[in-house]
């Protein structure tokens, strides 16, 4: 997936948590992950959210894209 943003829809969606649920519990907003706003980077404050929420992301997956999606041993 070419950016965090890309990489951070396809978590909610393999998580099967619904993008308004996921965007309310980590106080991002969807517009930021549409249009040219995709392209964007994130701040370091909203990547910290997300891996305090859903501990069970990969940090490295999440900022590069390599390695598995979940941790080893969560699922």
């Amino acid at each position: 997936m070419p950016n965090i943003k890309d990489r951070i829809l396809y978590f909610a969606e393999n998580k099967e948590v619904s993008k308004q649920e996921f965007f309310r519990k980590t106080s991002l907003k969807y517009s930021n992950f549409t249009g040219k706003s995709k392209e964007s980077d994130l701040n370091s404050k909203s990547v910290a959210e997300i891996l305090l929420i859903y501990p069970e992301i990969n940090p490295q997956w999440l900022l590069t894209g390599e390695g598995e999606m979940i941790k080893n041993g969560e699922d």
